[in-house]
């Protein structure tokens, strides 16, 4: 084998990877995968590397994908490497919610995790045009420091690795090297739409940007190279800013939501509010918003009237503040909310709306152990029940309205609506996991209890 250019490039990217199990080539059939995929399959035969294996993902959205398949398993016979086939199912509400481009991509990564085993390694042929495009792309949507670090070499997915060993090289020189060895790929046609955002840039504008200034590309992949340098410290920072301020937003116990507190976040300056954000979101795989969708968040959300009950939507989540908490909030399209008989003797748990209420026999004594009727109970909502009423809960000497029991549980307004309450005919039993009525309660061992959580 001659070590040429191209090949030194992904053979040194490459060496520190060289003791894992196996090396997944995320294999589309295009010019840079196949290229990928021939210079790995030669590297296999001359030296000791991992296992091998070429990874591709039907999405179904073109008419030739069953022919690209074909053509895949027809590469992959001549270089002797396995090939693995998997179907995508890109869900139309994530593509209505997140565009085709993201909605495609989460899918591929979904389907990536599913076949990646502890201390593999997913390798990508992503390279310096691709780079300099995402750059751009990324100015014009609007974007943090760690936006303008581009494309990541290296990256840890869950137990595994994603490597792109080919950042550093060209488009060019990836055309010339499958021209020069006679390596057959695939044309995509939408690679040339420019409807999509990326393709714009990639034959629009970074065209007439080379013919103005020709080694633009070269200098965008340099500047990727200083900034992640430089955000690397600074994220770092954040890092320890981001677990001053996280929250993990309970009722009584019961986990809720991720959030910031407020009164923290607000003891840093603007920018470092903005990359903290940024960071929250993003360790909570919430599609990163634009600036100014973060500055919507802190002017709009953070900054607005205390009794105000604010909101901003990003991807399927909603931003909301209550008290002094910034919450990430999943929105929920399918709200239940008419009575609901449940047979808890014979089917012990049931969800709706996002939250299982399970029923179980405690083995401690608990002031939320239930003395519960022989017979079904009937799950009730706020709107269904006169707001006149009052309640007593155990332990109590005064009835309060419901309304007034939600506030002082700390339920956030937007989940009044849709917390399960436990009656027995027109008597409150419970609200799980919030409080027993004075009725209901025992204490007793081999009781029951009713537990509440999110789904």
């Amino acid at each position: 084998m001659t070590i040429t250019p191209l090949i030194k490039e992904i053979l040194d990217n490459l060496q520190p990877y060289m003791h894992l199990n196996c090396w997944v080539v995320a294999f589309s059939g295009g010019a840079d995968s196949s290229v990928l995929l021939s210079v790995l399959a030669q590297i296999n035969k001359e030296f000791a590397t991992p296992k091998l294996v070429a990874l591709h993902i039907n999405h179904g959205l073109q008419q030739q994908a069953i022919e690209w398949e074909q053509v895949c398993s027809q590469i992959c016979q001549s270089l002797n490497v396995e090939l693995i086939i998997a179907k995508a199912n890109i869900d139309a509400s994530q593509i209505k919610l997140y565009g085709i481009e993201q909605a495609a991509r989460d899918c591929r990564y979904q389907i990536f995790n599913k076949y990646l085993q502890a201390n593999d390694c997913l390798i990508q042929g992503h390279h310096k045009n691709d780079q300099a495009e995402t750059i751009l792309l990324r100015l014009c949507r609007g974007t943090g420091l760690d936006g303008l670090a581009g494309i990541p070499r290296t990256r840890k997915l869950h137990d595994s690795y994603l490597i792109r060993p080919m950042l550093n090289i060209s488009r060019n020189q990836i055309i010339n090297y499958a021209k020069q060895n006679n390596i057959c790929y695939i044309n995509d046609p939408s690679n040339y739409d420019t409807k999509f955002s990326r393709n714009f840039i990639r034959h629009e504008i970074l065209p007439k940007l080379e013919s103005r200034w020709p080694k633009i590309i070269d200098r965008l992949s340099a500047t990727a190279t200083e900034i992640t340098e430089v955000a690397d410290v600074i994220m770092a920072n954040v890092a320890q800013q981001l677990q001053y301020c996280k929250i993990n937003y309970q009722l009584r116990g019961i986990s809720l939501y991720s959030g910031l507190s407020i009164t923290k976040l607000n003891e840093f300056e603007l920018e470092d509010q903005c990359r903290v954000i940024r960071l929250w979101l993003k360790e909570n795989k919430v599609l990163l918003p634009s600036r100014d969708a973060i500055n919507k968040i802190i002017t709009e959300v953070i900054n607005s009237n205390i009794d105000a009950n604010p909101k901003i939507k990003i991807a399927n989540y909603f931003i909301r503040r209550y008290l002094d908490n910034l919450l990430l909030v999943a929105i929920d399209h399918a709200i239940v909310a008419t009575d609901i008989q449940w047979d808890w003797q014979n089917k012990p748990s049931i969800t709706i709306n996002n939250i299982m209420l399970t029923m179980e026999v405690s083995s401690v004594e608990s002031n939320f152990n239930i003395n519960l009727p022989a017979r079904p109970v009937v799950i009730k909502f706020r709107h269904s029940i006169e707001p006149k009423l009052k309640f007593l809960l155990a332990g109590r000497k005064c009835s309060k309205k419901l309304k007034q029991l939600m506030q002082e549980y700390s339920i956030p307004p937007w989940l009044r609506d849709s917390m399960p309450l436990l009656f027995d005919g027109n008597e409150m039993i419970a609200a799980p996991g919030l409080w027993v009525c004075n009725k209901y309660q025992i204490k007793n061992q081999q009781a029951y209890q009713c537990k509440l959580a999110l789904v």
